[in-house]
């Protein structure tokens, strides 16, 4: 709950004002709906706190921009294992983060908070032809890469960064990276 969030934040930050991007884990065997419903009441709770709604790839876009709409979800987060491919790990962007949704979070300048897929991350060819591609199509969707574009090493990023830096509108987030080789490639 938002409440015990916020116990947890004053214990860590005691004295300081924290506003949280709120999204529900994406469960193999997720209940959308219900995910959804929850973490939208979390958000609404207090001002400044925010909500990602978790897609799966068969949603239309005329139900996920339903949703967007009655419970004002910032962006979507989607996740790798609803690809309707045989091996997650193999998985492009488009296979979990299909287009039709893509062109919902464009009209509304929505996020998309995305764990990539395969064996080199973000050092990925079809990764990183896909943000180009996307990010070229549909230039109003703010990508967050979670996981430090899932480097939890230096090499993935460093690879990368000559074509990544080129990407308009993608942010890097860190969390569960504990190398700080990867940290400094990033910066």
């Amino acid at each position: 709950s938002l409440e015990l969030l916020t116990e947890v934040e004053s214990l860590l930050n005691p004295g300081r004002h924290v506003d949280h991007l709120l999204m529900p884990d994406p469960y193999q065997k997720c209940d959308f709906a219900a995910a959804n419903d929850f973490i939208a009441g979390e958000a609404k709770k207090r001002p400044g706190t925010r909500a990602l709604m978790v897609v799966h790839p068969t949603m239309t876009a005329d139900d996920v921009e339903k949703s967007v709409l009655r419970h004002r979800f910032v962006g979507f987060k989607p996740y790798l294992w609803y690809a309707p491919v045989e091996n997650m790990w193999d998985a492009r962007i488009p296979d979990f983060m299909p287009e039709h949704q893509l062109a919902v979070a464009n009209r509304f300048g929505l996020i998309i908070g995305l764990h990539l897929s395969k064996k080199r991350a973000i050092a990925d060819p079809e990764n990183l032809n896909d943000l180009e591609h996307l990010t070229e199509k549909y230039p109003r969707v703010r990508w967050i890469l979670y996981h430090n574009a899932r480097s939890y090493h230096s090499w993935a990023i460093e690879e990368a960064a000559p074509r990544l830096r080129r990407i308009q509108n993608v942010w890097i987030e860190g969390s569960s990276v504990c190398e700080s080789a990867a940290f400094d490639a990033t910066f």
